[in-house]
């Protein structure tokens, strides 16, 4: 199943706010400009250090994480590469990406969600893709609009406060 969003992008491009597209554009120059070359030199420095550098436990871990930096470059590499950022339009009432979304639980209490794209989810910060389940059920609703959407406990329930 694909996201309005998406769809109306095309398959390759990924939708992703400009705030959100800035900030992987930042994270990604702060891997390659700093923690890349520190890496690099650690990997150096410990291979130096030591008689075999296979039989070392520290080169290992020097590698390991010079090799989850690049693997963390290429993909910000992809995604910014296939970025396309979304910008709200005129209806900023309608729930769609990049909309802040404040929620009345049926179970009580009150959340405030920003829809993002994939690439920039990150639920414990408050901000939901629009292609998990919480997002797909409030693209396209309003303010006063009930949703329901399937939850790890079950089916939740909430009531759309405000858009913005």
């Amino acid at each position: 199943m694909t996201s309005p969003e998406r769809q109306r992008i095309g398959r390759d491009a990924i939708p992703i706010t400009e705030e959100g597209l800035e900030q992987l554009q930042a994270e990604l120059r702060e891997l390659m400009s700093v923690r890349r070359p520190a890496a690099v030199e650690r990997v150096r420095a410990v291979r130096e250090g030591v008689g075999d550098p296979f039989e070392s436990d520290e080169y290992g871990q020097a590698l390991d994480e010079l090799r989850a930096l690049e693997a963390r470059i290429e993909e910000l590499r992809a995604i910014v590469s296939r970025a396309e950022p979304i910008r709200r339009g005129p209806e900023s009432d309608v729930v769609g990406l990049g909309s802040e979304v404040k929620l009345s639980f049926e179970e009580g209490g009150e959340e405030t969600y920003r829809l993002v794209g994939w690439a920039e989810a990150d639920p414990r910060q408050g901000r939901v893709s629009t292609e998990a389940p919480l997002g797909r059920a409030l693209i396209g609703h309003r303010a006063g609009d009930e949703v329901e959407w399937e939850a790890a406990g079950g089916v939740a329930r909430a009531r759309i406060l405000e858009v913005r």
